[in-house]
């Protein structure tokens, strides 16, 4: 096994130093391939700084949008899942959803059951307000913590 492990290390030091790509050997019960990486171009730059370059110039020629829209939205917080379990937007699957986007409800309301070993949990809404989005689709697995509702406070 020694001779196999001296013989990988100097063909891997041979492949580095020369031009070619791709090494295959074989010899009795001994088999490898070596690939070389392809060098990575120092110019070219990378998906996050073209990103984080584009959102630069986007807050800069909209800076006044997104000032207007950050106050808007003071109001808009996210309702995350005190427990894991099964996301169901009903009592049952023939009735209408506890709330749809764009519902105004009341603190106490009923926004949706989470389903946690056999027992159903009742998720009632913390305060009055609107639903702007729902994050989950009915019966999808949640997790402790996960964003489930943005909810608009009235």
């Amino acid at each position: 096994m020694e001779k196999y492990l001296d013989l990988t290390n100097k063909l891997i030091s041979s492949l580095e130093n020369s031009s070619l790509e791709i090494l295959e050997f074989k010899m009795e019960n001994f088999s490898l391939m070596l690939k070389k990486n392809k060098p990575i171009e120092k110019n070219l730059i990378s998906e996050r700084e073209v990103t984080r370059e584009l959102d630069k110039a986007s807050v800069k020629v909209s800076g006044f949008d997104k000032k207007e829209e950050v106050e808007a939205n003071k109001n808009i917080k996210t309702l995350r899942t005190p427990i894991l379990g099964v996301f169901y937007s009903s009592k049952s699957p023939d009735s209408e959803p506890f709330v749809k986007v764009g519902d105004q409800v009341k603190k106490g309301d009923t926004l949706c059951i989470i389903e946690a070993m056999k027992m159903m949990n009742e998720l009632k809404a913390p305060y009055d307000c609107k639903v702007i989005d729902c994050l989950v689709n009915n019966e999808d697995f949640v997790e402790y913590d996960q964003e489930i509702f943005k909810l608009e406070q009235i």
